[in-house]
């Protein structure tokens, strides 16, 4: 095997070439480089009143200063199994004595929003009901 010696100066073109495709192979892979995300603000409520079995919740999502997504919904508690049922009673407890996290308000929106849908559009297909819940929570209204 014969051993070639190279300088610093004459490698130097294909150190930057290599550096260069590897950039651009990151970057394909990775996406662009992104700018700083815009603040996320989530405001959720509900009426205290349930009429007919049926509680009516309150949201708006604010991403930066000019798109929102204001989402109010009703959701029948005698639809809900009970599992859901708790799930729903755990989180209103936890949210009324300000113990969630931004975390756990944004599951929660989450979930109600594909419950919601689910009762009043039963045919969507778990696929289509998750792009509706992201539709109606991340775009401008």
């Amino acid at each position: 095997m014969q051993e070639h010696q190279y300088s610093p100066e004459a490698l130097e073109p294909c150190r930057r070439t290599a550096e260069k495709l590897l950039e651009q192979a990151a970057e394909r892979l990775l996406g662009a480089p992104q700018t700083a995300p815009e603040p996320v603000q989530v405001n959720f409520d509900w009426d205290p009143v349930v009429i007919d079995g049926c509680v009516t919740f309150h949201s708006q999502v604010s991403r930066g200063k000019s798109r929102q997504s204001i989402v109010n919904f009703t959701i029948n508690l005698k639809k809900l199994t009970e599992t859901q049922q708790e799930q729903l009673a755990n989180f209103h407890v936890r949210r009324g004595a300000g113990i969630n996290d931004a975390y756990d308000l944004s599951w929660h929106l989450s979930w109600l929003v594909e419950t919601w849908l689910t009762q009043v559009q039963p045919e969507l297909i778990r696929e289509d009901r998750h792009t509706n819940v992201r539709e109606v929570l991340l775009f401008s209204r």
